[in-house]
């Protein structure tokens, strides 16, 4: 091991930290390889190796803000690989200094910009590293951090970077001993100016789903005194994207003021005991025009006042029976044949959902059944409800729990609910870091949707497979290749096990986009008939390309998909929206709590003796 030259060279930096005899030679060499070489990886073992004998401090005395530049390089135009290892050394110096104290201006000034820049990273793992260390430092230098965050992300001159920026700023005020300290006064009023006719109606969604989360973390009282403290020109854009989006039905943590804004009454003006409220909720009569099956007109005006009458509701005051009884009552609705009854209906479970809070686990099972009854629908609006609440679902209880209900209908005969259910498991992988799931549990529910008599199912279950192997990392997939064992031999599945195999070899993940979508890392023709000239002949491919197999569980006539789509649609957690991660847990816990010091998303997972070590990465949270 001495007589390697490398190793020698790092022993002698390790031995010589603080530019003692050689010590500014070898810092000379370092530097130079973090500026110039194509693969810096030797730098970065040598700075990583030495970082425990110099009590987690990084050295480099007189040259301090050199090195911050070179690294802040690195983060710019190095490749993945290279990013992922500069993350993880800046994640281990932050973490050896403490909280304590405020962040080395040369560290602000070269560092704090380009880790802003990497929330557009196209790698999910990037973007979750970059967002913990700026968590970490906002509590250091909240003013520094917000600030950069505002000129470099939120009003920077690129698009995808202004979009980033926004969806994931939630997701750094998350805790509320940190939101104690901060002035979001700038965040907001930024946010607000993107809300005006100038700006294009997705960056205006974007800002006003990311002032929604806001909002929704502050609480009603504070949110409102940063709303009546923005200028006049810029809370006239708020209180007409308010109306246009909900009409007189405001979340409690969005209200304004009655003078700001004031709220249309309820039709049923009269104050009602609870012994002339069905379920102790909706009026008697409200609910008589709700199973109006003469005129839909009627349903259509019943359900808009359904959901005025909820944004009121108290759930605390409710028997559990009685909401259970009005979950039913949203279930059947939801099989109304008009479309604005079953939008309208989606929006008030999703109410529903949102003042149970954590109750709602109590709950889950109805809410989840309900909402599997619109999973075929390939509305865009009504998944956009849909995925709402799940995520929804998923903040508030554990979303291995949500997933477990969920996955029961794996088995619906209808193919487009089986597509979507692998569908919603995806994107919750992909917000959530792999310690909320029981990833074996989930391999063996999962499988059996690789040999679907779909081709698009089987498509999702491939990069399902994907994601699962990236989430349990190197080494540790051996659980992985028996589950798609286990259906390979019962279900009549040949070949299944060298299309997953072959799947994991193409070392790619499905990512999410701009728009919020999940697209799929293998596309696909849209027929087995040809194929397109950027796809990889393989056998996942192959697999896909056998047309509808005849498997027992899933052979359902008569039900057809499109095999043409290729990207799964959105999973805004608000409508209209473009988010891509959540908090996690409740709103208080972050995409990366529970996971060890100095481990970021470096995922590596092989896929099985006869196929190269794969490398992945997890999203962020591993989620905004």
């Amino acid at each position: 091991l001495f007589l390697n030259p490398c190793y020698d060279r790092r022993l002698s930096y390790i031995i010589n930290p603080c530019g003692l005899s050689g010590g500014d030679e070898e810092e000379t060499r370092l530097l130079q390889l973090l500026r110039t070489a194509p693969d810096p990886s030797e730098a970065f073992q040598a700075l990583q190796a030495a970082l425990p004998l110099r009590g987690g401090r990084l050295g480099f005395p007189r040259r301090k803000e050199a090195l911050y530049r070179a690294l802040g390089r690195v983060l710019v135009e190095g490749g993945s690989d290279e990013k992922r290892l500069c993350l993880q050394l800046l994640s281990d110096v932050l973490r050896g200094q403490g909280e304590a104290g405020q962040l080395e201006e040369a560290f602000s000034l070269a560092l704090l910009p380009q880790l802003v820049v990497s929330l557009r990273e196209e790698n999910p793992a990037l973007r979750k590293d970059a967002l913990q260390i700026l968590h970490i430092c906002l509590k250091r230098s909240s003013g520094e951090v917000l600030r950069t965050l505002i000129q470099q992300g939120l009003e920077s001159t690129d698009a995808r970077l202004r979009a980033s920026t926004a969806l994931l700023l939630p997701i750094l005020l998350t805790t509320e001993d940190l939101l104690l300290g901060l002035d979001l006064t700038e965040v907001i009023i930024s946010l607000a100016r993107k809300l005006g006719d100038q700006e294009t109606e997705e960056e205006s969604e974007t800002a006003f789903s990311a002032l929604q989360e806001i909002g929704e973390r502050l609480g009603q009282d504070r949110f409102q005194s940063y709303i009546s403290r923005l200028p006049s020109a810029l809370r006239r854009h708020y209180n007409r994207r308010l109306e246009s989006q909900f009409g007189s039905q405001v979340p409690y943590y969005l209200e304004l003021e009655a003078s700001g804004f004031p709220e249309e009454p309820l039709p049923c003006a009269v104050t009602l005991s609870n012994s002339n409220l069905k379920f102790g909720i909706i009026p008697q009569e409200l609910h008589s025009r709700l199973l109006d099956q003469e005129d839909y007109k009627n349903r259509t005006q019943a359900v808009e006042e359904l959901k005025q009458v909820l944004g009121k509701f108290n759930p605390s005051s409710t028997p559990h029976s009685s909401l259970v009884g009005f979950i039913s009552l949203l279930y059947n609705l939801l099989d109304d044949s008009n479309f604005k009854v079953v939008h309208g209906t989606l929006q008030v479970l999703h109410l529903l959902v949102i003042r149970l809070g954590e109750q709602v686990q109590q709950f889950l099972g109805p809410v989840i059944a309900a909402s599997v009854k619109v999973l075929a629908d390939n509305k865009l609006v009504i998944k956009q409800e849909y995925m709402k609440i799940f995520l929804k679902l998923m903040k508030e209880v554990r979303p291995q729990q949500v997933l477990c209900l969920l996955l029961e209908h794996l088995k619906h005969k209808h193919s487009r609910v089986r597509e979507e259910v692998v569908n919603i498991c995806i994107c919750s992988l992909l917000t959530y870091p792999s310690e909320d799931f029981d990833l074996p549990k989930l391999s063996f529910d999962l499988a059996p949707a690789l040999v679907d008599s779909k081709r698009r199912v089987r498509q999702a279950a491939l990069e399902a497979f994907a994601v699962l192997a990236s989430s349990m990392g190197s080494g540790k997939t051996s659980i992985l290749f028996k589950a798609v064992d286990t259906v390979e031999l019962q279900d009549n599945g040949d070949g299944v096990m060298n299309a997953v195999q072959a799947r994991l070899a193409r070392k790619t993940l499905p990512r999410l986009t701009e728009q919020g979508f999940v697209e799929y890392a293998v596309l696909m023709p849209s027929s087995a008939g040809g194929r397109s000239n950027h796809l990889a002949h393989g056998a996942d491919t192959d697999w896909l390309l056998a047309g509808n197999r005849t498997q027992n569980a899933h052979c359902h006539c008569g039900d057809r998909v499109r095999d043409s789509m290729q990207i799964y649609g959105s999973y805004s957690p608000t409508i209209c929206t473009r988010r891509v991660l959540s908090a996690g847990k409740g709103k208080n816990k972050l995409p990366w709590e529970n996971e060890q010091p100095g481990i970021m998303g470096e995922n590596q997972t092989s896929t099985s003796k006869d196929v190269e070590q794969v490398c992945f990465s997890n999203f962020l949270g591993s989620k905004v």
